[in-house]
């Protein structure tokens, strides 16, 4: 009797350790995996961006490698666009139903939604989407900047 009652106890022990030990170590390896696809999708949005920003300096006839760029945003805004074309300050709403807030070449702003074209130029707002703004003209398509 007296080893029956230590087996159940020892029993009883080890699977509650163990189910003690497995939810702790499984949730950590979730939370650093996630942190590392995180890290990752960072990475590759900058590379993204870096690859897009060279292609807009090449149409615009500007060696990336020579240029003297400024380092921060604001000398960076006031910076030409290319082809005249605003970049992105806000894109607001939900679902179907998202605009986007341009800042002109001139500096003024403009509330677009899907469709509409962008005042002052001959582009239309192609698409919105939580992450960019796309426009055409018909012939030339382009992803905006952010401003």
């Amino acid at each position: 009797m007296q080893n029956h009652k230590r087996a159940l106890f020892i029993a009883a022990w080890v699977s509650t350790a163990a189910y003690a030990e497995t939810p702790p170590v499984m949730e950590e390896y979730t939370l650093q995996r996630l942190e590392q696809i995180q890290a990752e999708t960072v990475l590759l949005e900058a590379k993204a961006a870096r690859a897009r920003i060279q292609r807009e300096l090449e149409e615009s006839g500007i060696d990336a490698r020579t240029a003297n760029l400024p380092l921060t945003g604001r000398e960076l805004a006031i910076l030409p666009r290319a082809g005249g074309l605003p970049s992105v300050e806000e894109i607001y709403g939900s679902g179907k139903q998202l605009m986007a807030r341009l800042v002109l070449s001139d500096g003024k702003r403009a509330e677009l939604r899907q469709g509409e074209q962008i005042p002052g130029t001959r582009f239309w707002v192609e698409a919105i989407s939580a992450r960019e703004v796309r426009v055409a003209d018909g012939n030339d398509k382009r992803t905006l900047a952010f401003y």
